[in-house]
């Protein structure tokens, strides 16, 4: 037989099932048979003699050199024990001859009962001189499954008739059933390593792969102590592809620019249902609580803030903050430590040197310049007066959004978006715009008929806010119409 072939699972022929040939002995029943082949020679009977004084092979009679280390059970003469102890090793040659390759299928079992049968061996006596080489196949097989890297049921069914025709006694069988069972658990494990180890080459756990990984998981039944360190590196790996989608969720915010009442909540969901780490989710938090107030303030929702600075009636500040004013000179520049004030009517710049006031209608472009700290700020472009130049702030993002904002709205260029269902401008509103305006039309100054306009059109998305609402006569208002 060749020496190539490998054990690819049970052959066509089930494994040790006999075919349809003069049989030794039947390969399934453990209780032995003196059936031989029609073309063997049926071998002479002989009664038991009620001693052990005659050989049970041949019926000789036993002499003194014979009774020497007499097996008391199946006493013989030497020349019978010699003749079997020859027929056992030919017996042993050919069993080692036809599972060369590793395989005992129903061709070998046939070769092995053929020389069982010629050579007239009892068949307990045979596989009690194979015990070795038999559990040896068993190993074998073990051994080549484990390689292949899978054991199925059918391996357990092959071990398991080989166990029981090759009559390996309890004690061996059990062994080689707990070594079945430790390679099994050895293969199931590598299977899942293998699984964990893809989806770490991906670099996430998809929803693919988590689903497969916990089917293995199902399927092998693997005791959890020898599993804990692949369930570790899964649950790392499992955070750490939580926590990409949690910032590629944010890296999305980001790339949009601003933050609706949807991406703050769908961020917040994530936060709680991904189970994100505090020390991870607090900072990006903060930052979308950061865009958030950044996207109202562009849409025109400007915060009003108190302060000590004595301003007009109608005047309300929206941005106080520190800053330095680098004034350019004719052949220097000059650095002026103050306070930048923004209110709905003009922007401030207190100093104690000198004090700068800048209308909102002067300002053509607000520019915001980041680099070093001593040079991070908004840079103001005038159309007339005093106040050109940079302003270095802690936080030119937020400080150039505010001004940008008040300059598109006395330019009437902003269009805000309503996020109120109705028109109806609230009362506190109502009476901030009265004392601002004076009682009278911003327009014509009448005092008659009064009535409070959205500067930008509420049907275009003004808002009920003091620095979209003013006062207007009805002739004026209905010249106005829906028109900014």
């Amino acid at each position: 037989m060749s020496q190539q072939r490998q054990f690819k699972g049970l052959p066509s022929i089930s494994p040790l099932q006999p075919e349809p040939s003069p049989t030794w002995f039947p390969p399934f029943q453990l209780s032995i048979t003196n059936t031989l082949p029609t073309n063997v020679q049926q071998p002479q009977r002989f009664v038991q003699p009620p001693q052990n004084t005659h050989c049970s092979r041949c019926g000789k009679e036993l002499g003194f050199i014979d009774r020497i280390g007499l097996d008391k059970q199946k006493p013989r003469c030497r020349m019978c024990s010699n003749q079997i102890h020859q027929s056992l090793q030919r017996f042993r040659k050919t069993f080692l001859d036809v599972t060369r390759s590793g395989v005992f299928s129903a061709n070998e079992w046939a070769a092995l009962q053929n020389v069982g049968a010629q050579e007239r061996l009892d068949i307990a006596e045979a596989f009690a001189f194979l015990l070795k080489d038999s559990i040896a196949l068993v190993e074998r097989a073990i051994t080549q499954a484990e390689v292949q890297g899978k054991i199925t049921e059918e391996i357990d069914r092959y071990v398991a008739q080989l166990l029981n025709v090759l009559r390996i006694p309890p004690e061996f069988s059990q062994q080689l059933l707990s070594r079945l069972a430790s390679a099994k658990v050895r293969v199931n494990i590598r299977h899942l390593e293998h699984a964990v180890v893809q989806a770490e080459a991906q670099g996430e756990l998809t929803e693919e792969a988590e689903q497969h990984i916990d089917q293995l998981r199902t399927t092998f039944a693997l005791p959890p102590e020898l599993i804990q360190p692949l369930i570790q590196r899964l649950a790392n790996l499992k955070r750490h592809t939580n926590v990409q989608r949690f910032r590629h969720a944010m890296a999305q915010i980001e790339e949009d620019g601003e933050v609706t009442d949807e991406a703050e909540q769908r961020m917040m969901q994530l936060y709680r249902t991904l189970n994100i780490p505090n020390e991870i989710a607090h900072p990006v938090l903060q930052r979308v609580a950061y865009l958030k107030k950044l996207t109202n303030i562009r849409k025109g929702n400007l915060p009003t803030i108190p302060t000590k600075v004595q301003l007009e009636s109608d005047e309300f500040c929206h941005l106080e903050t520190q800053a330095t004013y680098h004034k350019v000179n004719v052949k220097s520049m000059t650095y002026l430590q103050g306070r930048l004030i923004a209110t709905n009517k003009r922007l401030h710049f207190l100093s104690t040197a000198r004090g700068i006031t800048i209308n909102w209608s002067n300002i053509m472009r607000v520019d915001v310049r980041i680099s070093t700290p001593s040079y991070s700020g908004v840079f103001l472009e005038l159309s007339k007066g005093p106040g050109n130049g940079l302003y270095v702030v802690s936080d030119p993002t937020i400080v150039g959004a505010v001004l940008d904002t008040l300059v598109k709205i006395a330019k009437r260029q902003l269009v805000v978006k309503n996020t109120e269902p109705s028109r109806h401008i609230p009362q506190d509103v109502k009476n901030a715009v009265w004392q601002r305006d004076g009682g009278k039309c911003t327009q014509c100054g009448s005092t008659s008929y009064l009535e409070f306009d959205h500067i930008i059109p509420h049907t275009k998305g003004g808002a009920n806010t003091i620095a979209n609402v003013q006062l207007l006569c009805r002739n004026c208002n209905l010249k106005k119409s829906d028109r900014i």
